[in-house]
């Protein structure tokens, strides 16, 4: 199928969702997003794609401190806390081709990754002589609890606001065993129900190695609707 049909988005879509090994969903989704960049069910999936490739990880990798905030106002904060690093450095796996539309698949993939490796390198001669910039250190997202509003009634509610330049997945739960909540992209909110008076830990990590994260253990009285901005 890819083989017949290398540029069409739909074939890495189904790819991705037949396959359960992380790594190739992730090069699929990849593909289908260079193919068609406004997919967002892609989008989405490939963020959470790399948050359960983090989780993954050998524990022996390295942890890079995450830095929870201090709230004001309607919102108590519990502690503050070091968190693990939510995405490290992906790991290459062996992995046997299980059937032959793998096979033709992926030797298709890096047929293509070939190419555009060579197209890069031709483009990045001119800056060769520059010297190398030294990259700037991530900075620690954080969540803030801002406008709060006392509804009165039984349920209690967080909207979550991505305030910042990436995707980004809110997920919920103590360090190292969190559960996924959604993915963000730049702009968009996502509104959760939450337990009154209860102490919950929420965080947030960039989709990218190295991205910033964040967290913070919140907790809200009851029948209130607090914005929480993720910057």
């Amino acid at each position: 199928m890819v083989h017949d049909r290398p540029n069409d988005p739909d074939v890495w879509w189904h790819l991705a969702q037949a396959t359960d090994e992380l790594e190739q969903r992730i090069q699929c989704l990849e593909m289908t997003l260079r193919l068609q960049p406004g997919h967002t069910a892609a989008r989405q999936l490939l963020a959470q794609t790399k948050l359960q490739l983090a989780k993954s990880t050998p524990v022996d990798g390295r942890q890079r401190p995450t830095l929870d905030t201090e709230q004001q106002g309607y919102a108590l904060v519990i502690q503050p806390e070091r968190a693990p690093e939510i995405i490290r450095k992906k790991q290459r796996k062996d992995s046997r081709s299980r059937t032959t539309l793998w096979i033709l698949g992926f030797g298709s993939l890096a047929a293509i990754a070939a190419v555009m490796t060579l197209a890069v390198a031709i483009l990045a001669r001119p800056l060769a002589s520059q010297p190398p910039s030294t990259p700037l250190a991530a900075k620690s997202l954080t969540l803030n609890v801002e406008g709060c509003i006392s509804g009165g009634g039984a349920v209690s509610q967080l909207t979550f606001v991505n305030q910042t330049v990436t995707i980004i997945g809110i997920a919920r739960g103590e360090a190292g065993s969190e559960e996924f909540v959604a993915a963000l992209e730049p702009g968009s909110q996502i509104t959760v129900d939450v337990l009154s008076g209860e102490p919950v830990r929420y965080s947030a990590q960039g989709d990218t190695p190295g991205a910033p994260n964040g967290g913070a253990v919140i907790e809200i009285p009851p029948g209130s609707s607090c914005t929480v901005p993720v910057r």
